[in-house]
C-alpha cells in the first residue's frame, strides 16, 4: 500500500468528499494537478467545474463535463476563448484588467466580476443539487486542511496558485448561498511545487552553490525575502545551520502553511517567520549577514526590492539573488523534431512590470554599488525521478499549452518516451548574483 505522503490528489479529495459526507459539489480550481485526476475518476462527484487561468485545457479530458464548465481567464491570455471554442456548452469568461500570472490576486482585486461569474455559473448548473449538512467548522483530511462557512449546495474552493488573498473576497456572498469549504496545505495549489522543487536536487545544489558563493556560515544571520511556504528555510535550517534564520513574505497563506510545517518538522523555534512587503522590509538597517532572495524579484519591483535588502545587510555583509531567466533557453533532452525542440526552448515566462527575470540582475547589482559581484547564470537540471515528480509535471504542461494540438500531441509521444527509457530531463535557466555591501 502506497505511503500516506505519496497518496495521488485525487484519493485524497475523495477521502475529503467522504468525510464530509459529499456525494457531489461545484468545484473551483486553477492548477490542473488539482482537478485533473478527479475529473478522470470521479466525475459523478462534480456538479460543476470552474477553472480560474489554467493556462492549457486537456480538451479531451473536460469534453465529457463541457456544459458544466467555466473557465475564468486573464485579459487576454486567450483561456477563455478556447474554452468556449474547443468545448461546445463551456462558458468562457474573460475579466478585464486582471492578468493571469501566478502571484495575480484576482479575488482581490476583481471581486464582484469574479463573485458574479461564479454565481451565475452555479445557478446554471446546480439542478438539484441538495444543501449540505455541515456546521461551519475547520479541520484536515489525508494533509489538506479546510474551513466551512455558510450553508447551501457544496461549492469547495481548491488554492488559486500564488494569490495572496486566495479566496477570501469571495466567500461572504458565496457563502450566503452555498456551503463553502476553503482547503490549503501541502498537497494543493502552488504549495506542492515549491515544495517539490526544494526536494530536487538540482535546486539545492543551485541555491547551496550560490549561497556557499557568499561565504554562509554557522556565526551568520540569514534573512529570505520571500520565503513563500518556507521550504528553502528548512531545508538551511537543516543542512546549513547557521546562527539565526528568518523568512519574510506578504503572502499570509504561503506563511500560514510556512509555520505549519515548520512547527510539524520540529523547527517552529529554529525559524523566525514574518510578513512583510520585499519592497519594504520591516527591519532595522543592518540586520542581517547575508540578506538571500530565490525567484521572488520576478514578481516586484525590483529596484525597490534590491535597496531594501542592501538596507537590512550589514556592512561586508551579502547580498544573493536568484530569478529565473526568460533571456536563455531550456534545454529539452525529450528526443523532439528540431523545429519543435527550439520552439518548446524559446526563453519565456510571465514577468512584472517592473520585475527582472534577466541578465539585467548583473547591472542592477553594480548600479547599487555593491562590490565583488559574482555574477553567473546556471541552470537548474530537472529529472524524470525528482522529488514528486511535481515540478516536472508542472514545466512539461506549461511547455504544451504553448503548443497547437498537433504539436501537443508530438511533444507529449515524445516526452513519454524519454521518460519510459530514463533519458528524460530538462534544464532550467537561472541568473545568480552575490555581491558585498561596501563597509
Amino acid at each position: 500500500m502506497p505511503d500516506k505522503q505519496e497518496r495521488p490528489v485525487e484519493r485524497r479529495l475523495a477521502q475529503l468528499f467522504d468525510t464530509l459526507r459529499i456525494d457531489q459539489a461545484h468545484i473551483v480550481a486553477s492548477t490542473s494537478w488539482d482537478w485533473a485526476g478527479l475529473v478522470a475518476s470521479h466525475p459523478e462527484m462534480i456538479a460543476s467545474l470552474t477553472l480560474v487561468s489554467p493556462g492549457g485545457l486537456d480538451v479531451g479530458l473536460l469534453r465529457p463535463m463541457a456544459s458544466r464548465l467555466l473557465v475564468i481567464a486573464g485579459e487576454g491570455d486567450g483561456a477563455a476563448e478556447s474554452a468556449a471554442a474547443e468545448l461546445p456548452g463551456a462558458v468562457g469568461r474573460e475579466i478585464q484588467g486582471y492578468v493571469g500570472l501566478p502571484w495575480a490576486d484576482p479575488a482581490r482585486d476583481h471581486t464582484d466580476e469574479m463573485c458574479d461569474a461564479i454565481l451565475e455559473h452555479l445557478r446554471a448548473t446546480g439542478g438539484d443539487l441538495a444543501a449540505l449538512d455541515a456546521d461551519a467548522e475547520e479541520g484536515e483530511v489525508e494533509g489538506i486542511p479546510y474551513s466551512v462557512e455558510g450553508h447551501g449546495p457544496p461549492l469547495v474552493l481548491v488554492p488559486l496558485m500564488l494569490a495572496p488573498s486566495q479566496w477570501g473576497p469571495l466567500v461572504p456572498r458565496l457563502s450566503e448561498r452555498y456551503t463553502t469549504i476553503t482547503l490549503g496545505g501541502q498537497e494543493l495549489g502552488f504549495v506542492p511545487l515549491l515544495e517539490d522543487r526544494a526536494r530536487t536536487p538540482g535546486y539545492t545544489r543551485l541555491v547551496g552553490s550560490t549561497l556557499d558563493a557568499a561565504g554562509l556560515a554557522f556565526d551568520h544571520d540569514l534573512l529570505e525575502v520571500g520565503c513563500g511556504p518556507g521550504s528553502l528555510l528548512r531545508w538551511v535550517v537543516d543542512a546549513k545551520r547557521v546562527r539565526s534564520v528568518v523568512g519574510v513574505d506578504i503572502n499570509d497563506y504561503l506563511l500560514e502553511e510556512a509555520r505549519r510545517q515548520a512547527d510539524r518538522q520540529g523547527l517552529g523555534d529554529a525559524i523566525d517567520l514574518r510578513h512583510g512587503n520585499a519592497e519594504e522590509l520591516p527591519f532595522p538597517d543592518a540586520r542581517f549577514d547575508i540578506t538571500f532572495s530565490s525567484t521572488v524579484m520576478e514578481e516586484v519591483d525590483a529596484d525597490r526590492m534590491l535597496a531594501e535588502m542592501i538596507r537590512v545587510t550589514r556592512p561586508g555583509g551579502k547580498v544573493v539573488v536568484i530569478v529565473r531567466s526568460v533571456d536563455i533557453p531550456w534545454v529539452v533532452n525529450a528526443g523532439l523534431p528540431p523545429e519543435l525542440k527550439a520552439r518548446v526552448e524559446a526563453a519565456s515566462g510571465g514577468v512584472a512590470k517592473r520585475g527582472c527575470a534577466d541578465a539585467s540582475l548583473y547591472r542592477r547589482f553594480t548600479d547599487a554599488g555593491l562590490r565583488e559581484t559574482l555574477i553567473a547564470p546556471q541552470f537548474l537540471p530537472i529529472q524524470a525521478g525528482d522529488g514528486r515528480g511535481i515540478l516536472m509535471r508542472r514545466v512539461l504542461e506549461g511547455m504544451a499549452s504553448t503548443l497547437d494540438r498537433d504539436d501537443a500531441a508530438v511533444f507529449t509521444q515524445s516526452v513519454a518516451q524519454a521518460r519510459d527509457v530514463g533519458l528524460l530531463s530538462v534544464a532550467w535557466p537561472h541568473h545568480c548574483a552575490v555581491g558585498a555591501k561596501p563597509e
